[in-house]
């Protein structure tokens, strides 16, 4: 059993640019470098940039559940023992989990679903909060789903 300092929230990290599966093209992110570059330059007076149509996304945990996550793309993961990392196949972009990350990324196999990686966790960290937990864990899996790493089903 874990002790609470030794809580560390599930991360994932990178050396590149990344952008959500829902990102228009590229040209977004050239726009904004390119409207900063003028704009720190006092070429321009007015900030410009592209519109932004970004969704607002509202989970309720009690909807996900019964969801079983399953990693994508099987052979783009390697797992170490200690850590996975995980290239994205389009865009061949590296991505390095931490500890507790890539034990919830063994979770997602299809058949254990949310619940089950919470209980686990709230077993390992039992003096801190459930709603720190449930949410980390959450926000962790829709970042991973954002990315095209995982799906739910169920």
């Amino acid at each position: 059993m874990l002790k609470k300092t030794d809580y560390e929230p599930p991360g994932i990290g990178t050396v590149f640019q990344t952008m959500s599966k829902f990102a228009r093209t590229d040209k977004i992110v050239l726009i904004k470098r390119l409207a900063s570059l003028v704009g720190n330059n006092d070429l321009i007076i007015e900030k410009a940039e592209p519109s932004s149509h970004d969704r607002v996304l509202r989970v309720r945990l009690n909807d996900y559940l019964d969801k079983c996550p399953i990693r994508k793309h099987k052979k783009h993961w390697i797992d170490t023992g200690e850590q996975i990392a995980v290239f994205h196949p389009v865009r061949s972009v590296p991505f390095f989990l931490n500890k507790f990350a890539s034990i919830i990324c063994r979770f997602c196999n299809g058949e254990n679903n949310i619940r089950d990686m919470i209980v686990w966790s709230r077993k390992e960290w039992p003096l801190l909060s459930k709603q720190i937990i449930d949410k980390d864990i959450m926000k962790f899996l829709l970042l991973l789903e954002e990315l095209d790493l995982i799906r739910f089903i169920g």
